[in-house]
């Protein structure tokens, strides 16, 4: 684990160069992009690729990590969005990939509710087919929105709210409700929480 503080650029790729090369055999290893570093004031966007060319891909995520200088967290930002969504939403505190939303008071229902539908809220459910679980997400309904609200604190975990900045903006200024963001860590490919068995009922 890392111990964050703030960091010079030499650190910052030498932090990089430890974490990608961790176990990676000689000659596999990876090199940093020195011509490509990115300067964006508060954080470096710093590349890195093999030392040797290979046919190998990182699935899913940019051969790069985002760089916070000042307390030296390491951010490698997933394919989804462009390096610029990343970065806007880094700069507010959108870092990254999949969040928990709790929130903890509500001061206005309905435009709570209003705003919290802007968000896409996803969840999926397991079905066996021929022997074989499938998983199908499914998008949060008003209603099961509504439903979640009505007992505080109301949690949707693992959801993707990187691009969600304006939505954000906008709850400060109606403080219609009191939240909390946090990342969420299961490691999880999927988005949002299983209800399977909440739709059986």
């Amino acid at each position: 684990m890392f111990n964050y503080h703030a960091m010079t650029l030499t650190e910052a790729k030498q932090a990089i160069l430890d974490k990608i090369n961790a176990g990676v055999k000689t000659g596999e290893d990876f090199v940093i992009e020195e011509a490509h570093i990115i300067d964006h004031g508060c954080i470096w966007y710093i590349p890195f690729e093999r030392r040797i060319p290979t046919d190998d891909l990182y699935i899913g995520v940019y051969y790069g990590f985002f760089v916070d200088k000042a307390n030296g967290e390491l951010f490698q930002p997933g394919s989804g969005f462009t390096l610029e969504e990343w970065l806007a939403g880094f700069r507010k505190g959108l870092r990254y990939d999949r969040y928990d939303l709790t929130i903890v008071k509500i001061n206005d229902f309905e435009q709570t509710l209003e705003l919290l539908q802007g968000l896409h809220f996803e969840y999926f459910i397991r079905e066996v087919r021929y022997g074989v679980t499938w998983k199908f997400p499914k998008p949060f309904t008003a209603q099961m929105i509504r439903k979640k609200l009505e007992r505080i604190p109301a949690v949707f975990y693992n959801q993707q709210l990187h691009l969600q900045t304006e939505l954000f903006e906008e709850t400060a200024r109606t403080n219609a409700f009191a939240f909390k963001l946090g990342q969420h860590l299961s490691g999880t490919t999927d988005i949002g929480e299983d209800l399977t068995d909440c739709e059986r009922e």
